[in-house]
Formats: structure tokens, C-alpha cells, sequence
């Protein structure tokens, strides 16, 4: 036999047997075949790829949500008409103080380099520095003070106050601030007497202050940015403005070496200062 009948003759059975076998494979399934495991694997792809968008879409409506904060660079007080002022045992006069305030230059804490920790983006505590050149604080006279807040103080009788530093740090997201206040306050009964300056020098604070006989409480600043919680005070009057702020201070008064005033006062002795007013940052 030659060669090409040999592979003529093979061919059908190499044919038959492999179609026999296919024939096999399919009949011995039962029916038809399964799909393959490919499929299952390109649906959890993407399902995961699903997920991964809905992950990407949250943190961007996220991050779009947070509010940016803003930097300041100035701040303006205004002292309102529910101030007060208390030495030793004496009454404390209450006072209409409008009109007065100044200006601040304004850093934040972070930018200082005195609080890293304070947030890189926006710090929210400020460092307020004013001018006390053009700060003004009235004085109290027969025009602006009351004795409890019922009596006018007698017409020749005059407490000039006379700004010498006033400067600390206002946190912009609670409201709380400590201010150090240092000032002289002149007492004159008109033209026949002059006293020497009493030196006050104390923190002014939106919390609480005292000493050895004198207390006074603060409020927080109403323009902070997670809203402020008003602490308790002792001003009747109500704050309208969201901007308002109350800072109580209470400081020991040295002897001024004026035998009369020393012993009038009984120096050295407690004063309560409080400012009413309002703060606008800029």
C-alpha cells in the first residue's frame, strides 16, 4: 500500500474518533455547557469599580463641603454702654462707654510660630494687638456713670482712664479671649484735687476673674465661628449684637503713696473692670 492510501485510509478514523469524542464530552454533560468563570470575574470587576466611583464621588462632595476659613488682619472694639467699674468696698459705678474702642492688628498663633498645632490652613486663635495711642476709653463723670446703675456720681467728681496696653488672644472658633489690660485712672474731685494715677493691671477674660473681695464674670465673643455659649454675667442688659463680647478683669491696686487716697481706698485693694462691647474682625 502506498503512503498517500496509508493517510487516506487513517484520516476518517482520526476524524471519526475526535468528533466521537466531542460527542462524548457532550452527551456525558447532560446538556449544555456551563459559562465560563470569566464572566462572574468581569461582574465583580465591575461591581468593584462601582463601588470605587461611589468612594472618589463621597470624598469629593466632602471635601467640597468644608467650609474655607478666612485669615484676618485687623479687628475693630467698640465699647458699648454696659460697663462697670468697682474699687474696694465702695459701689460699682455703671457706665455709658460708647463711642470709645480702637483698632487691633490681628496675627494667628500658628503664623507666629508659638502654636504649630493650631491648623496650617486657617488658624482659629488670633493674637490681637491695639494701638493704645488710639485707644479710647470714656471717663466716668455725672454723664456717663450711675452708682448701681440708679445714682448719677456727683458733677465734680471725674475717673479718666488712660489706656496703657491692651492686648491678648481671641479664639475665633469658640469665643473665649484673655486680654492683658494695663492702664492708669485718674481720680479729680474738680479744681482742688488731683490724686495720683492708680495703676490697674489685670487680664481681662470671657470667663471668670476675682480677688480678694471683688469678682466679676466674662461673656464670649457672639462671632464665633462654632457659636458662642454665653457664659453667666452680671449685666442685666441684654447683647443684640452677634459681635458682642464681655471681658472682666480683676486687679490688686498698689498704694499710690497719697496718704488721703490710700487710706480713702484702703489700698492696696481689689478694682473690677469690665468692658462691654463688640469686636469685628477684618
Amino acid at each position: 500500500m502506498t503512503v498517500a492510501g496509508l493517510s487516506a485510509s487513517r484520516a476518517p478514523r482520526l476524524g471519526g474518533s475526535s468528533s466521537s469524542s466531542r460527542s462524548s464530552s457532550r452527551s456525558s454533560s447532560g446538556g449544555p455547557s456551563v459559562a465560563p468563570p470569566r464572566l462572574a470575574r468581569s461582574s465583580f470587576r465591575r461591581a468593584a469599580a462601582a463601588d470605587d466611583d461611589s468612594a472618589v464621588a463621597a470624598t469629593t462632595t466632602t471635601t467640597k463641603a468644608a467650609p474655607a476659613q478666612r485669615r484676618y488682619t485687623g479687628a475693630t472694639l467698640r465699647t458699648t454702654d454696659a460697663c462697670e467699674l468697682a474699687v474696694s468696698i465702695y459701689p460699682f459705678f455703671r457706665y455709658k462707654a460708647s463711642g470709645g474702642g480702637g483698632d487691633a492688628t490681628v496675627v494667628a498663633v500658628a503664623d507666629s510660630g508659638d502654636d504649630a498645632d493650631s491648623g496650617a490652613d486657617a488658624p482659629h486663635l488670633l493674637r490681637l494687638s491695639f494701638d493704645p495711642a488710639s485707644l479710647r476709653i470714656p471717663a466716668l463723670d455725672s454723664r456717663t456713670a450711675l452708682l448701681f446703675g440708679l445714682v448719677p456720681i456727683p458733677p465734680y467728681l471725674s475717673i479718666a482712664i488712660r489706656p496703657l496696653a491692651l492686648a491678648g488672644t481671641l479664639d475665633a472658633r469658640t469665643g473665649e479671649a484673655a486680654l492683658t489690660f494695663d492702664a492708669e485712672f485718674l481720680f479729680t474731685a474738680g479744681p482742688l484735687y488731683r490724686a495720683p494715677a492708680l495703676r490697674v493691671r489685670t487680664v481681662l477674660t470671657t470667663g471668670a476673674s476675682s480677688g480678694m473681695r471683688l469678682s466679676g464674670t466674662g461673656r464670649r465673643w457672639g462671632g464665633a465661628q462654632g457659636g458662642s455659649s454665653p457664659s453667666s454675667s452680671s449685666s442685666s442688659s441684654p447683647s443684640p449684637s452677634p459681635r458682642s463680647i464681655r471681658l472682666a478683669g480683676v486687679a490688686l491696686v498698689p498704694k499710690t503713696g497719697d496718704a488721703f487716697l490710700d487710706a480713702f481706698l484702703m489700698l492696696p485693694n481689689d478694682a473690677l473692670a469690665v468692658l462691654e462691647g463688640e469686636i469685628e474682625l477684618e
